[in-house]
């Protein structure tokens, strides 16, 4: 008919999802806060929902998980107590969330701390000549044995990158790498990622002149690939 707008209702559920990070609770205050963006990866997480559900993902480089097409209903989200032999849980545990259909639980985050304090306290990445040259302090290293250095142009992570083709080995706090795969005039931004836990800090804009940046973003679930370290021209 002419002028009326007719909406149609098959029975159809939409569906739910969850999501959620782990993360490196840095003041230990079991809330997470702006600047915790360090993401623990491999971390084991189990879903429960209606009707018996049970589903087990796993969090990934950035210690970002989702899962979706999940029917309405509620649902508790637990994590281990302990993870890769160093971190320690400190947030609450489980997390219970009910989701009307379409809706999406979304920071359904776990903090963990880490018991050596260690902490990124300076990073620098900085054109000279014809190379990114890349820069960071550390402290409270503890058992680490080095890192590797990644890279994106955005903060999400969208095409992360390796940049570092061998393991940096822990030397002191003080560390030097130059990428010569960089680009001129594009933006990047970087990530550390210590070995062999594997937890991913950052991300870190270039800088155009050396000083402390604490970063403030969370990725989400990437793919991540390795790239050469070669010399290019620009």
């Amino acid at each position: 008919m002419t002028g009326v707008n007719a909406s149609y209702d098959f029975g159809f559920a939409r569906q739910v999802s969850v999501n959620g990070v782990t993360y490196l609770d840095t003041n230990h205050n079991g809330i997470h806060d702006p600047g915790e963006n360090a993401g623990i990866p491999g971390v084991s997480i189990t879903i429960q929902g209606p009707n018996g559900l049970v589903i087990a993902t796993t969090t990934t480089i950035t210690g970002y998980y989702s899962v979706g097409n999940l029917p309405a209903g509620t649902y508790t989200i637990t994590a281990p107590a302990t993870t890769l032999s160093v971190y320690g849980l400190d947030s609450q545990n489980p997390l219970v969330v009910t989701l009307g259909p379409g809706q999406t639980g979304s920071n359904l985050d776990f903090g963990y701390l880490l018991a050596t304090g260690f902490t990124v306290v300076s990073f620098t990445a900085q054109w000279q000549g014809n190379v990114v040259v890349v820069r960071w302090i550390a402290i409270n290293e503890g058992a680490l044995a080095g890192y590797h250095i990644y890279r994106s142009t955005d903060p999400d992570g969208s095409d992360l990158v390796r940049v570092t083709q061998q393991m940096v080995p822990v030397a002191g706090g003080t560390y030097q790498i130059n990428d010569t795969t960089a680009v001129r005039g594009q933006p990047y931004w970087y990530w550390v990622q210590t070995q062999p836990d594997e937890l991913l800090i950052g991300p870190y804009p270039m800088t155009v002149s050396s000083k402390v940046f604490i970063p403030s973003v969370f990725v989400e679930n990437r793919d991540v690939k390795e790239v050469s370290v070669s010399h290019r021209d620009t």
